[in-house]
Parts: C-alpha cells; structure tokens; sequence
C-alpha cells in the first residue's frame, strides 16, 4: 500500500525565506566553498572531502531551488526535508557557539581594562 504525501502550497511569505534562504546557502555553496553548480568538486580537490560534505548536508539547496540535477540539491522527499531543517540546525548552533564565544571574548577584554593602570593599589 502506498500513501501519498500531501503537496504542501507555499504562501507569498514562505516563499519570500525560501528564496532568501536560496540565496544565502548559494552565496556560502560558491563564494566560500567554491562548489561548483554543476557535477561534483575533482577528487584531486583542495580540502575536496569536507568542501563536499558541507555542500550536501549543511548548505545544500531546497528543492525547487538550483539548478535541477545539481547534486547539492535537497531530494523532494520527507527525508530530503527533514535533511534541510538538520543542516539549518547545524548553522543555527554554530552561529550561536560563535556569538557566545565572541560576548565571552568580549567580556574578558572588558574586564582586564577595567582596572587602573598599575592596579588599584596605585590610587
């Protein structure tokens, strides 16, 4: 018995983070790990093992985003879907790993020159 899965319409606004979603994963898929649109990295590729990881399970593409056939595109499948909502997962803790590191970098700078020139005892 096969069951169909319903086809779930986009509205204008989720249409709108889609493709701004599109855009960013583009943006990171060839200016940072300079993927190619079309086919795989060479094998005899640069950092080419982690370069394609990146591309096909954390940047990859939407379905109905890219170019078709383009393999750092998501499957239009429950398992391709929920492979999207990981991989932004992913980036979410990262930048938040980030942003937290930074505050605590932050912090530390701050209260190293907080104190007087020559330690308090100097006042």
């Amino acid at each position: 018995m096969v069951i169909q899965q319903p086809v779930i319409e986009m509205n204008s606004v989720m249409r709108g983070f889609g493709d701004a979603d599109n855009a960013i994963q583009g943006l990171i898929r060839k200016r940072i790990l300079q993927l190619p649109d079309e086919g795989a990295l060479p094998a005899e590729a640069r950092f080419g093992g982690a370069r394609e990881f990146l591309g096909r399970a954390v940047h990859h593409s939407a379905p109905g985003y890219g170019k078709e056939g383009n393999v750092y595109r998501a499957k239009d499948s429950r398992e391709g879907r929920m492979g999207i909502g990981v991989g932004r997962g992913i980036q979410a803790v990262g930048i938040t790993a980030a942003g937290a590191s930074l505050m605590k970098l932050a912090d530390a700078f701050n209260e190293h020159n907080s104190q007087p020139i020559g330690g308090p005892e100097t006042y």
